[in-house]
């Protein structure tokens, strides 16, 4: 269980404040975010979509919607974004065999 925040005794000699990071992803996050991609969509699906999500002239992030601005980075998305767009672009489809007990077909 959590323990409250202290609001007595706070030694703050120590703090440091420094400018505000400008990314908010490591390596882990990127590579999952890529193997669902690529489950979901497939090598080339996956590049031209994740390419084009929040770009302003592709489509925003259903998660998001998050850059504003005119000038852009190539990746301006989250794992999660990543993830929702992967799964709204899946190639999964349900055939007329399929039944809610058996996994979908790629």
């Amino acid at each position: 269980m959590a323990s409250k925040a202290p609001k007595q005794n706070i030694d703050e000699s120590k703090l440091t404040v420094t400018k505000p990071k400008t990314t908010a992803v490591g390596l882990p996050a990127v590579a999952n975010a890529l193997k669902i991609s690529l489950e979901q969509m497939g090598p080339l699906r996956s590049i031209q979509t994740l390419m084009a999500v929040n770009q302003v002239d592709g489509f925003d992030c259903m998660g998001c919607a998050w850059p504003e601005h005119e000038k852009r980075n190539a990746a301006e998305f989250c794992e999660n974004g990543a993830k929702a767009v992967a799964e709204e672009g899946t190639r999964r489809r349900v055939t007329p065999n399929s039944s809610h007990n058996t996994p979908l077909r790629t």
